[in-house]
């Protein structure tokens, strides 16, 4: 990994804009899981339904192409929430995908779907397209034997959890997770004003991380999983069979 050998080899500061691990719901749904509040995480459900018009293709000259974007629905659309899955399922086992070009004049894809087995044992799903008109979702929802938790980008939509906080119960504690993060980063700022979320807290993380001498939250090798898991997916469709990890 180039970047990552480069940082070492200078010491100089490195980072990754994976911006969407610090919308405001990130932050209780990474701790439920790393609490084990969801039991033992057995299926994700991941999937980027968007929506793109030839024009935005044909626009600069880049998008769709192999050379410029690198990849289709996949790389450039859902690369985001491809490394929220990892981030939060851990290590990938393999992967088996399916892709194509649907609805659009591009050389790469704009459809991908892939079923996930990790080294936890759990399942997921993910799918990505620009196809699905008008736009529709970013579904990030985590099932598990004690708990499930459904969001939608950086809204919350479900939170259910067998063992509840202290002096809740099941349906108090929901209800208090969708007062606070059902309507996005913008409505859960509200009851943390000084909370920075998405590409603000990126830069100024960086910006601590150089003048603190630390390196920022997102390593290059930690990002590195996602561009991973996307290689995968390109060679599982190309070839029709699995891609198993190391």
């Amino acid at each position: 990994m180039l970047i990552e050998e480069a940082r070492k080899r200078t010491g100089m500061t490195a980072g990754v804009v994976h911006q969407n691990r610090f919308n405001l719901n990130m932050y209780p749904i990474k701790k439920a899981v790393d609490e084990g509040r969801l039991g033992k995480l057995v299926l994700g459900t991941f999937a980027v339904k968007w929506y793109r018009e030839q024009s935005y293709y044909d626009r600069g000259g880049w998008r769709g192409t192999w050379e410029m974007d690198g990849g289709g629905s996949l790389m450039n659309q859902a690369v985001h929430t491809v490394d929220l899955m990892t981030w939060l399922m851990g290590d990938v086992e393999s992967v088996y995908s399916t892709s194509g070009i649907y609805n659009h004049k591009i050389d790469t894809e704009d459809l991908t779907a892939s079923i996930v087995k990790f080294k936890s044992g759990a399942t997921a799903t993910f799918v990505s397209t620009t196809c699905a008109y008008p736009g529709i979702s970013t579904e990030i929802m985590l099932y598990g034997t004690g708990g499930s938790i459904e969001a939608d980008s950086d809204m919350i939509k479900t939170w259910k959890m067998k063992e509840p906080l202290d002096d809740m119960d099941e349906d108090d504690e929901e209800q208090m997770m969708l007062d606070r993060y059902s309507k996005g980063n913008r409505e859960a700022a509200k009851f943390e004003p000084d909370a920075l979320y998405g590409h603000r807290h990126v830069v100024e993380d960086m910006i601590c991380a150089v003048r603190d001498g630390r390196q920022p939250e997102v390593s290059p090798q930690s990002a590195a999983n996602a561009v991973r898991f996307v290689n995968a997916v390109y060679e599982s469709a190309k070839t029709g069979k699995p891609v198993i990890f190391d």
